[in-house]
């Protein structure tokens, strides 16, 4: 899986039939999930974009890459206390 940043990446390089692309869109996401706080896989979507940011979003300016995950930590711990994905996000990465 191959993971597509909010940046203008030309991927039209990758053989889809071998791998998969994925475009995270962090601000759209997080429109979504201002929009339906009461989507019970908002905190799960949070926690992983935090996660993704250390293992697959990795660039030479890593600022817009530390503000979303910072974004999504603040978002699920202010918004979610108690669910199981904020106990399982701990920190976020730069």
């Amino acid at each position: 899986m191959l993971w597509a940043w909010e940046r203008p990446d030309d991927l039209r390089f990758v053989d889809v039939r071998k791998a998969g692309v994925a475009f995270l869109a962090a601000t759209i996401f997080f429109d979504w999930a201002n929009a339906h706080m009461d989507d019970p896989f908002v905190p799960r979507a949070l926690h992983r974009l935090v996660v993704v940011v250390r293992y697959g979003c990795r660039t030479n300016n890593p600022d817009p890459n530390g503000q979303i995950s910072k974004t999504a930590f603040d978002l699920l711990n202010n918004r979610y206390p108690k669910s199981e994905w904020t106990a399982k996000t701990p920190c976020w990465f730069k």
